[in-house]
């Protein structure tokens, strides 16, 4: 997966203040989004094609953000409604005036024209969320193996216990 496009936009909800990092990433001629990060609160990582976007909501469709919540193997319920409010930033979505809960899919022609300029520009931006996830996985094991040791210690003090 290439990552074409890192950005940050404003959540759906009104009463938020702090931004959500999204990626647009190309890969086999598709398009995929991602939430990378969400200052206040859990998210998935999950890659999400444009095309099983398409898929659950039809061009011109109202729908409710928690509709793309089946988008995603993970459960946290947020999801559908950051995937809403990266899409908005995107233009790929537009809030039906007088609703605060109500979206509609539009035109995708000029997110098409961004994002293959984009792909013809060869733009690879670095991946965070996997640099992070290294780093997440390394101090686990650092942890994993410094408790081990101390297990391992404490056996050797019982056991010369026991003996004398």
């Amino acid at each position: 997966m290439k990552i074409i496009k890192s950005h940050s936009c404003k959540k759906l909800s009104k009463q938020s203040k702090l931004p959500l990092s999204y990626d647009i990433g190309h890969q086999s001629k598709q398009f995929f989004f991602r939430i990378s990060s969400n200052e206040g609160g859990i998210f998935s990582s999950e890659w999400i094609a444009w095309k099983d976007i398409q898929k659950a909501i039809s061009a011109g469709e109202v729908f409710n953000a928690i509709k793309l919540n089946e988008l995603y193997k993970s459960s946290s319920s947020n999801n559908g409604g950051f995937l809403c409010a990266i899409l908005t930033s995107e233009s790929l979505v537009e809030q039906i005036e007088d609703s605060e809960r109500l979206h509609m899919l539009v035109s995708d022609a000029c997110f098409k024209k961004e994002m293959n300029a984009l792909v013809k520009a060869k733009t690879d931006l670095p991946d965070i969320v996997a640099e992070h996830e290294k780093k997440k996985a390394a101090a686990m094991a650092k942890r994993k193996n410094q408790l081990e040791s101390a297990r391992k210690k404490n056996s050797t003090k019982t056991a010369k216990k026991a003996k004398a």
